[in-house]
Order: C-alpha cells, then sequence, then structure tokens
C-alpha cells in the first residue's frame, strides 16, 4: 500500500529515503515467517501468497492465482482504503530509582547508543537482450552484513497494472556471484539451469536459507524447491566473517568496501 515511509528519531532521519518500502515489507515478511505465521496471524495485515507460476495472471472468473482472488474482494464494489485513524503502542515499564540514577550518572558522561539495525533498498536497471551483465560499485561505502538480490520486470516495477511487481522471475539466470571487496562470495559462483527439462538450482535455493541464518535450524520461509523457480527467485548472502547476520545481539566491525554483482 505504501511506497515510502520516513522514520525520525529526535527530529532525525534515521530510514533510507526512497520510494522502494513495499519491497523491503514484502521480502522481509516471505523469508522470515514460515507458513503458519503466513496463514494466521500475518492476515491481519493482508498478507496472501500468491500461487507460483501464475503471479501474473489477471483478475478473472477462472484465475487460477486464488489469493490475488481473495484480496481482490476487500476492494471490491469500488471501495477505497480510509486511514481513519493512527496510534503508536509502546510499552512502558517502570525503572527502579538505582537504575535512573545509574542511567544518569552514565549520560553525564557520555551519550546514549541504540543499536540500529539499518535497511536500505537499491534499484537498478538491466537493459533488455543483455547476455551478461556486471554492476560495479552496487555499494560504495560501508558494506552491509546481508545482501538479498532480486529481479523483476521493468514494467511492473514501474507501476503495470498488469504486472505482479512481486513476481521474481529466474529470467534463465546460469550463472550468478557477489564480490565484496574483491573477494567472491560464495567462493564458488552459482551456477544455475532454470530450464524445465533439466533443473539444477538448489545451491541457488539453498541461498534462502544460508544466507537468512536459518540453514541449520527447525524454521522455513514457506517456500518449497519447485515454487522457488515460479516468482520467488531471490539470493540470499550472508557477508559477516562467522555468519552471524540473523544474531540481533552479535556485534560485528563495521567495514567499508565496495560491493560488485555479476
Amino acid at each position: 500500500m505504501f511506497n515510502q515511509i520516513d522514520v525520525y528519531f529526535n527530529q532525525k532521519l534515521v530510514s533510507p529515503p526512497n520510494n522502494a518500502y513495499a519491497y523491503r515489507a514484502y521480502i522481509e515478511a516471505l523469508l522470515n515467517y514460515s507458513s503458519p505465521a503466513k496463514t494466521s496471524h500475518l492476515t491481519s495485515c493482508l498478507w496472501d501468497t500468491d500461487e507460483p507460476g501464475y503471479m501474473d495472471a489477471l483478475l478473472e472468473s477462472d484465475n487460477p492465482n486464488q489469493a490475488l482472488v481473495r484480496r481482490a474482494r476487500y476492494i471490491q464494489g469500488e471501495r477505497s482504503v480510509d486511514l481513519i485513524d493512527a496510534s503508536l503502542l509502546i510499552r512502558r515499564a517502570k525503572i527502579s530509582p538505582a537504575v535512573l540514577l545509574e542511567h544518569a550518572r552514565m549520560l553525564s558522561k557520555t551519550t546514549a547508543k541504540y543499536p540500529l539495525t539499518r535497511v536500505e533498498v537499491k534499484t537498478f536497471t538491466i537493459h533488455a537482450g543483455v547476455v551478461g551483465e556486471s554492476i560495479d560499485n552496487a555499494i560504495l561505502g560501508q558494506l552491509p552484513k546481508r545482501v538479498i538480490v532480486g529481479f523483476v520486470d521493468n514494467k511492473a516495477f514501474n507501476g503495470d497494472r498488469k504486472l505482479n511487481p512481486f513476481n521474481f522471475k529466474n529470467y534463465g539466470i546460469n550463472f550468478f556471484s557477489l564480490y565484496a571487496d574483491g573477494v567472491q562470495i560464495p567462493s564458488r559462483s552459482l551456477q544455475s539451469n532454470f530450464s524445465k527439462d533439466h533443473p539444477l538450482y538448489v545451491e541457488a535455493y539453498n541461498t534462502l536459507f544460508s544466507g537468512t541464518g536459518i540453514h541449520f535450524l527447525n524454521e522455513g520461509n514457506s517456500i518449497s524447491r519447485e515454487d522457488y523457480a515460479k516468482g520467488f527467485t531471490l539470493f540470499a548472502f550472508d557477508l559477516t566473517p562467522d555468519l552471524s547476520a540473523n544474531c540481533a545481539g552479535h556485534w560485528n566491525l563495521v567495514r567499508h568496501g565496495s560491493l560488485r554483482l555479476e
């Protein structure tokens, strides 16, 4: 619904100023929640996973993408969405006087430090008909802990009503590699085959788990191996030395450099 949301903390902008918030929200929900969550409490924010392979199906009576049909019912009859009220719900705690005095003592010597995980969405255009593409300096400066890459149609990204902007197609990609300061990640490039006759893309599919830190956990994201090539083709990479990008309480040294995609 929203393409840009700005967050200010003490009158200071702490969110990246771009118009790709919808992609951030979609990818975070897609990769961070399993099927039970997507079919229960996420439905309160109108989440309904599209049918793999039919994401661009138009809204018709025999539409195989029933998720689109169900979402359309919320605005059928030319209904509009009106924001009646907006509330910020926060949790408050009663701090003991001794802790408050210690806070005041520390704040008299230094400023408060708040850990903040910054998430940015960058977009690049690849011209049609190009067999190979290299994006130099995709990121220049502070390197992220994690990188997630996906490809969508340019028309869909720009708002074509006949296309799904979240249809991450595979486009027959047979080579993909990422370089952080000249170091190839992974050490061997991903060489996938998305053809119907001889599909071979398990290594790329596995990045959805190794890159998000759930590879060795009893967790998932409800994306099956078959569905991965039908609209959920994302590549995830953990750039931390100890693969700890998913650990919220784990600190990593800030690194600066450049990121290149091939």
